[in-house]
């Protein structure tokens, strides 16, 4: 038998619809010694060779806990002094193409655009701030026709609870990696098409409208993130709107889109160690260009990028080691895919026993025994409007 806490947020319950009857606010307390991510909102770097610290002896009372629970962090919840676990990281080349600058939009225009050629991912996250908008995201071939392979996608929304949203597109969208099921979108030369059907609905003025899709383009496409009126032609009236001025959000072409963290060696013999994420220090942020302004831009969060957390595991002690994501910026919520281990792997939704969860709390993602799974991977992106940085506390802990 083990231990860990579980605990249910105080929280209103949220509506669980696309569209909620009632709007929940989302109160971001933070931590002002770190930085804090919200909304919106590259090359490879490894780290130390593999020789683990020792880490600190942590316990939490556990035995009616379960992946995607809410565990109070109770005295140790300052991890930001446990010491952290080595790591190697390697990024992929596939670009990401962003947008969420305007995040507010008010009026019918370009949201942003860029050519693609080859695997990338594309991200949107807006809301209306006027007027109904419809939302869309079109691709037609440069140089020739491109075949645009939608390999995977997650879109939420229209909804005025803006972490709801982001929570489930995260979750829609690793359910979709999981059990993958692809469309084909032929894109001729100089002709717009849409990648997406699913985003042709009417966004009122206050409801946030989200998507991620991870595409494949053979051949070149130029691809752009538009908003018309509500009624209006999509197709018809791209070519003929104006780029959006930005606000203080990002958007942009960046690098990478996938990232690779290793934690090459770990013993639950040497206690409970920590990774953080998505901090911009100690995992540095995606960088690229807009590419409407060619201005450099780094994308704050790395929200939309792929994260896959690769663990080698021992336990010389018989000890097992229990994972969890602790919020360092304020609210969080999300998804994460574990690979098996002493429960079956799958795509959790975080938390599952509450509306988010916050600083001094963390979210169990699984448990394993080094003697039967001597490695774990688990599957996670920044979800949209969730604060940021993370850790990943790595628990060693005695069944």
């Amino acid at each position: 038998m083990w231990w860990i806490w579980a605990c249910r947020s105080g929280t209103t319950l949220v509506d669980w619809r696309d569209d909620p009857v009632d709007t929940v606010t989302y109160p971001a307390p933070h931590d002002s010694s770190e930085p804090l991510h919200t909304a919106h909102s590259a090359a490879g770097h490894s780290g130390p060779a593999c020789e683990p610290p020792l880490g600190i002896e942590v316990l939490f009372p556990v035995n009616v806990a379960l992946p995607g629970d809410t565990v109070d962090l109770g005295r140790y919840a300052d991890t930001p002094t446990w010491p952290t676990a080595p790591t190697e990281v390697e990024d992929g080349t596939a670009p990401l193409l962003f947008s969420d600058s305007p995040e507010t939009v008010d009026t019918a225009g370009l949201l942003y655009g860029d050519t693609l050629s080859g695997p990338g991912r594309l991200y949107l996250y807006h809301a209306s701030g006027g007027a109904p908008l419809r939302y869309a995201v079109v691709a037609r071939g440069v140089g020739g026709p491109a075949s645009v392979t939608v390999d995977a996608s997650g879109v939420a929304g229209p909804s005025a609870d803006y972490l709801y949203t982001g929570r489930m597109a995260a979750l829609r969208w690793l359910q979709s990696l999981r059990t993958p099921a692809p469309w084909v979108v032929e894109a001729p030369e100089g002709t717009w098409v849409s990648l997406d059907p699913a985003l042709d609905v009417r966004v009122a003025s206050g409801r946030l409208l989200h998507g991620l899709w991870d595409v494949d383009v053979a051949g070149t496409a130029e691809v752009r993130f538009v908003a018309v009126a509500d009624g209006a032609d999509v197709l018809a009236e791209v070519d003929g709107l104006a780029a959006l001025p930005r606000d203080v959000h990002d958007r942009g072409t960046f690098v990478p889109s996938d990232r690779t963290v290793r934690v090459p060696c770990l013993d639950t013999a040497r206690a409970s160690l920590r990774v953080r994420l998505a901090d911009g220090v100690d995992d540095p942020f995606a960088t690229g260009v807009d590419a409407l302004t060619g201005a450099p831009e780094a994308l704050a969060g790395n929200y939309g990028v792929k994260y896959t957390l690769d663990l080698s595991l021992a336990s010389s002690d018989g000890r097992l080691l229990a994972v969890l994501l602790a919020p360092r910026g304020g609210a969080m919520a999300g998804a994460a895919q574990m690979s098996d281990g002493l429960f079956p792997g799958t795509v959790l939704d975080l938390p599952r026993d509450a509306d988010d969860v916050r600083p001094g709390q963390a979210v169990l993602l699984g448990v394993w025994d080094a003697a039967v799974h001597d490695r774990a991977s688990i599957t996670w992106t920044p979800a949209g409007s969730s604060s940021l940085p993370v850790d990943v506390l790595l628990v060693a802990f005695r069944p």
